[in-house]
């Protein structure tokens, strides 16, 4: 068997890199360890590298049918299994082909704790992710948890998250809902990732006038079932060449929109069930869990992620950071309009809000009259006017309180 130092099966690792099966064959029928060998530094046999190039899953298919069902477990250096290389890479048909071998392998984790799913929702492969989802069981033994429940099944809630897999998300959040409630090995809530992604939400996506035009379309047609495309066939064009071409590139403009508004619209729900669930602990629970992500929300100028969260937690308003800032104040400080307009939608209860100061006494006038540095505006003339319309927008309030 080879160490790291051996180049003795270099040309073995060449031929499962480019997915050559004849040199392959020859050298596993010359050598009987060939086949399980560990090569070179990261220790991986010839079925991970072949899994890692994606070349040639015929390849793969090959290895598979020769080795043993135990062989395919074959850890390298930091315990990774070809199936987890098969997670990194995105490579389902390889998962396939291995899972259907060795139904164990789901379960396997890697010096990080890692199963092949959490590794393929790292790399943010859906279709390996959908796959391994059903493949990978619920389960727990003497020595860990199920890769579903306490910190395991949060990592692998926030890693579907960063990947935008807010649907998929959803579907672990309601097998184990009382992940919204726990953190993972790096303290991170659910909802902390997802007050990190300002474009899962309308508020925070770049779209242009003619953009939200549309986007709004699909709002009244259903975003998850309208059909945006009507005419022609896109791949089997009746017209010219430039037809089909000019009729393809709109396709893509429409599907663009349309998966923006169901990304929007998993993430609200998403956001919504997290809510209800953090809502179900104690008050200091629910104040940890909802808070600090609210108050990001509030500098990030969320409007939908404040919205919610005020609409189903209202006390939210009165919770302060460590420097005594509530949402509003830290709006008005971050210049984020749209969360502070928010103000004006609690009826008398906006008084108190808007009257509220931070430890260093600022009101909301204070913060409105100092100057921030600008990364939204080019050149000091323009940055003035803006801050001389904060002031006048935020001293014309009759809700201020001196």
């Amino acid at each position: 068997m080879g160490n790291e130092n051996d180049n003795h099966y270099l040309p073995l690792y060449k031929a499962a890199l480019h997915g050559d099966w004849i040199t392959a064959k020859r050298i596993f029928d010359s050598d009987s360890n060939a086949l399980t060998a560990k090569i070179l530094g990261l220790h991986e046999t010839a079925l991970h590298v072949s899994i890692s190039a994606g070349h040639s899953i015929e390849f793969v298919q090959k290895l598979v049918d020769r080795m043993s069902a135990d062989e395919l477990g074959i850890k390298n250096k930091y315990g990774d299994t070809p199936l987890h290389y098969a997670g990194v890479a995105g490579n389902t048909a390889a998962a396939k082909l291995l899972v259907n071998k060795n139904p164990k392998l789901p379960q396997e984790r890697n010096s990080n704790n890692d199963t092949p799913l959490h590794r393929a929702a790292a790399y943010a492969h859906e279709d390996t992710v959908q796959y391994l989802l059903l493949v990978t069981e619920d389960e727990e033994d003497p020595i860990r948890s199920s890769p579903f429940t306490d910190e395991d099944g949060v990592r692998l809630l926030n890693l579907l998250i960063i990947a935008d897999f807010y649907n998929i998300a959803l579907r672990v959040l309601k097998r184990n809902p009382g992940l919204a409630r726990k953190r993972d090995y790096n303290g991170f809530s659910a909802l902390d990732r997802l007050v990190e992604k300002p474009r899962a939400f309308l508020s925070g996506s770049r779209l242009g006038f003619f953009q939200r035009f549309l986007y709004h379309y699909f709002a009244v047609t259903s975003a998850d079932k309208a059909s945006v495309h009507q005419g022609k066939d896109v791949e089997t064009p009746g017209g010219s060449f430039d037809e089909y071409k000019n009729e393809s590139l709109q396709f893509q403009f429409l599907q663009h929109i349309q998966k923006t508004k169901v990304m929007h619209k998993q993430a609200m729900e998403l956001l919504r069930f997290l809510i209800s669930e953090a809502l179900k602990g104690s008050v200091l629970e629910a104040d940890n869990l909802l808070g600090p992500p609210t108050r990001i929300a509030a500098i990030l100028g969320i409007q939908e992620f404040v919205t919610e969260m005020i609409r189903s937690y209202p006390v939210m308003v009165w919770l302060r950071n460590m420097a005594g800032e509530n949402i509003f104040l830290l709006a008005v400080k971050h210049r984020q309009e749209k969360i502070f307009n928010l103000l004006y939608q609690m009826g008398t209860h906006n008084i108190f809000a808007a009257s509220l100061v931070d430890d260093l006494g600022n009101n909301m006038l204070h913060l409105a009259g100092q100057l921030e540095p600008s990364i939204k505006m080019s050149g000091a003339a323009l940055q003035m006017q803006r801050e001389l319309q904060w002031f006048k927008v935020i001293n014309s309030s009759n809700t201020i309180a001196f």
